[in-house]
């Protein structure tokens, strides 16, 4: 570049002598043609040659050396004939046009040349990409441009920016609208390009969008409805497509659901127990779901009050070995484990407290209390042994001897699983089973003094129960003359797990009051029989040997009438065993029912050996 300015500089200089000359001959003629006289150029530079004749000597004048930086004329002077002088032009950087001229001079005729170039025909636009955040906005774009431009907004961008200037202006502002990012089933940013286009070429502007964010929320957690029904609402909040799916239960209907409020009828609860149904939100993205339990109270509201694990909470207490019984004495949970020792919990919390020495001699095979918190415990009696079941009054005080029975009328491996009613320093019943030939054994107790025992056989069996702990036999009240309940090992052939009721046991007559499908090996059965607000219970607790099935787990049935005995509370194996796993440490189990003092409330402790656990679950009236 250097280089050729010094030759444009030279040959201006050149120019500049040859236009002081002075002319010494006035005559002559330039002959040109009229397209010559006027060489245009394009931005881009170059040379053109004018061709002329001339009839004497000739000359090139200029008037104005302003151009010499970006152009020049070679030769500057001739002779007569044909001649032709060669105009050069660098390339025109600028925006705008550039001209200048020349004369040739020959004598006194003088022909001028004017040289134009050309503007750099250019679009510029500014800046070259915005962020929009997802609410939208508007964008300006700076448009420098000597020629007339367009615009196009890609395809795939047209829904999302607008023009809202018009186009084909010269130089000028251009604005866009940009919409609220809105695509919900994507979530996703995303871009558009804008082109902004001349004959000269294009230029993209980039518009970058930020993606509009998910809310999805759900209120509440969870629903409570009052046991006389009524009606609960539940709100969805959320920026993308989901489905509501209604519970499958009669007792909850959908009566409107718009705007994401969504309200169901709950009828009234007849049953004793809560019940629960669950109302599923549902989209199609991962994570974005919602189950909503709706919960409603029953004539009794039921909660986990405690849950243990032996080998965890209670590691003073082995499992394997021996039956886990249970009992109440005031505000302590016994447990005992076919040993000499009785352990005592805090019946409000489940912790450890300390253990309780028994009569030497005495391994607590059965345990339970009546209903004035008197405790008896037993050994299970080999056939030709005596039972002998003993009374705790107090915990600080010895046992004292309730009643002896010699096992001895009909031959069997074992009796025990002792249960009772009522108060044994009153009224009560006591009674206890006998395994291998199955029959009963039942003391009634009047004014404190114990009765002769009575007998009776159990309900008719499809199987042979082996131990005591694989049936129970347990009084309804304290009057033996109010029958008999049975639960056992007994499954019949249609898999029918029935709890059995003897109304008159004189004549050992038994009727089914209550079943289920049996789906395991139900082979440690146990019955507990309360009152809660007038209501009397029965707990029906199944465990088993093995880890198949649904044991173990808990049924409370109301039996205030034992002609139409009715569920009031199903704890299932999930609820009875909460962290506990199958250990195989004992198959073992026990459940206690409890009212409190004041009436108000009933506890179901449950224990079983193989899943290590002991559960407390209380019931309080409404």
């Amino acid at each position: 570049m250097k280089r050729i300015s010094i030759i444009m500089l030279a040959a201006a200089m050149a120019l500049s002598l040859a236009a002081c000359k002075d002319d010494s001959n006035d005559s002559g003629t330039i002959t040109i043609s009229g397209e010559a006289m006027n060489p245009v150029f394009t931005s881009a530079g170059g040379t053109y040659t004018v061709e002329f004749t001339a009839d004497n000597e000739w000359r090139v004048a200029v008037p104005n050396t302003n151009h010499y930086t970006w152009s020049s004329v070679t030769p500057t002077s001739g002779g007569a004939g044909k001649n032709q002088v060669i105009v050069t032009a660098l390339r025109n950087p600028g925006h705008d046009g550039r001209e200048y001229s020349f004369d040739l001079r020959c004598g006194l005729d003088s022909k001028t040349i004017k040289v134009t170039q050309k503007q750099l025909n250019s679009i510029t636009v500014t800046p070259g990409s915005f962020d929009i955040p997802k609410e939208g906005g508007s964008i300006d774009i700076k448009v420098v441009s000597n020629i007339d431009f367009d615009y196009k907004i890609a395809d795939d961008a047209k829904e999302w920016i607008s023009a809202v200037t018009t186009k084909g202006l010269v130089e000028n502002t251009v604005t866009f609208a940009v919409a609220s990012n809105e695509i919900y089933n994507k979530f996703e940013a995303r871009q558009g390009v804008i082109t902004f286009t001349s004959s000269e070429g294009s230029e993209d502007i980039v518009v970058n969008q930020a993606p509009n964010e998910r809310f999805f929320n759900v209120s509440p957690e969870s629903l409570v409805a009052e046991k006389n029904g009524g009606e609960v609402t539940l709100k969805v909040e959320a920026n993308f497509p989901y489905e509501v799916e209604d519970p499958d239960s009669e007792w909850i209907t959908r009566v409107s659901g718009k705007d994401g409020s969504f309200t169901y009828k709950v009828e009234a609860n007849p049953d004793f127990g809560s019940r629960t149904g669950v109302i599923n939100v549902t989209t199609e993205l991962e994570d974005y779901s919602a189950a909503v339990e709706l919960k409603q109270k029953g004539t009794a509201d039921v909660s986990v009050l405690w849950q243990k694990m032996y080998s965890a909470d209670l590691g003073a207490i082995a499992v394997a070995g021996g039956p886990l019984r249970l009992a109440v004495k005031d505000d302590i949970l016994l447990v005992g484990n076919g040993g000499n020792k009785l352990y005592a919990l805090n019946r409000q919390t489940g912790e450890y407290l300390k253990e309780i020495a028994v009569p030497e001699g005495l391994s607590v095979h059965s345990l339970v209390n009546d209903d004035a918190g008197n405790v008896l415990a037993a050994a299970l009696t080999p056939y030709g042994g005596t039972l002998r079941i003993y009374t705790f009054k107090s915990l600080e005080s010895a046992p004292e001897m309730l009643l002896e029975y010699t096992h001895n009328a009909i031959w069997s491996s074992s009796m025990g699983n002792i249960r009772v009613r009522g108060d044994v320093t009153r009224k009560a019943v006591v009674t206890a089973f006998v395994d291998v030939s199955q029959y009963w054994v039942g003391w009634q107790i009047t004014d404190g003094k114990v009765g002769d025992a009575v007998f009776g056989s159990i309900a008719p069996a499809a199987i042979t129960v082996w131990n005591p702990y694989g049936a129970c036999v347990a009084p309804v009240s304290d009057d033996l003359n109010d029958g008999l309940l049975f639960i056992g090992y007994s499954a019949d052939a249609n898999g029918n797990y029935d709890l059995n009721w003897c109304k008159e046991v004189a004549k050992s007559e038994w009727q089914s009051v209550f079943h289920t499908t049996s789906d395991g090996n139900e082979n440690y059965n146990c019955i507990s029989v309360a009152t809660l607000n007038g209501i009397r219970f029965c707990a029906v607790e199944r465990g088993a040997h093995f880890s198949y099935g649904s044991c173990p787990e808990v049924y409370l049935l109301d039996i205030t009438n034992l002609g139409s005995v009715k569920e009031a509370y199903y704890a299932e194996r999930a609820t009875v065993v909460g962290e506990g796993t199958f250990t195989d440490a004992g198959a073992c189990g026990d459940v206690l029912l409890q009212t409190s003092a004041d009436g108000k409330s009933m506890d179901m402790f449950v224990t079983d050996g193989n899943y290590d656990c002991i559960t407390c679950i209380r019931f309080t009236a409404q």
